[in-house]
């Protein structure tokens, strides 16, 4: 963010004669920094300089992983729990379906045939439901405990996730330890973040 304005820092990239050279710059018009641009590597070098800082105390991280560990753990329970109650529901929901088709089977009358058969019909549609919403809930209790393993990650080390990851993850790393984007003034470098 340009400390100048406020504006966003636009990401361009400048020719030179064999090869593209990538650049921040702010566009917003009327600003003192309008159309100056900055290298990105020395843009980026000075956020990893920001986020070395951001070194937590040995304590504070094992405050914040016991924390994550039990905030996870109460999640997988409540997980495990209704992961339980959905078996049993499908189960129920299977017997009943049983139950209906001997009655088809055994049912002489044609009217009451085809009421069983709608009733077979919904009890179908409600196990697919159940069985896909137990599906999802699976997948969601895993993506639970990726989440709070890459905030773990983050909190303990953020300048080495920076290295190693793509721009749109830097984006969710500055954005996790900073209240608001850096400002970057132009030929000075970064102002002190207010950090979270």
């Amino acid at each position: 963010m340009c400390a100048e304005c406020g504006g966003k820092l636009t990401a361009c990239w400048s020719r030179g004669k064999r090869k593209k050279y990538p650049y921040y710059l702010c566009k917003t018009q009327g600003c003192m920094s309008c159309r100056k641009s900055v290298r990105r590597g020395i843009v980026h070098n000075q956020i990893e300089e920001l986020l070395k800082e951001l070194v937590p105390r040995p304590e504070g991280l094992r405050a914040f992983k016991s924390f994550v560990d039990f905030a996870l753990k109460r999640r997988l329970q409540n997980h495990d729990q209704n992961k339980r109650a959905l078996d049993n529901e499908i189960q129920e929901l299977h017997v009943r379906r049983r139950r209906l088709l001997d009655k088809i089977v055994d049912e002489d009358d044609e009217d009451i045939t085809n009421a069983l058969k709608e009733r077979l019909k919904q009890v179908e549609a409600d196990r697919i439901l159940k069985e896909q919403i137990r599906l999802k809930s699976e997948q969601n209790g895993k993506r639970s405990s990726e989440r709070f393993e890459h905030c773990y990650m983050i909190s303990s080390s953020p300048c080495n996730i920076w290295k190693n990851v793509s721009l749109s993850v830097r984006g969710a790393i500055l954005r996790a330890c900073f209240k608001s984007p850096p400002q970057y003034l132009i030929k000075r470098g970064f102002r002190t973040p207010e950090l979270l």
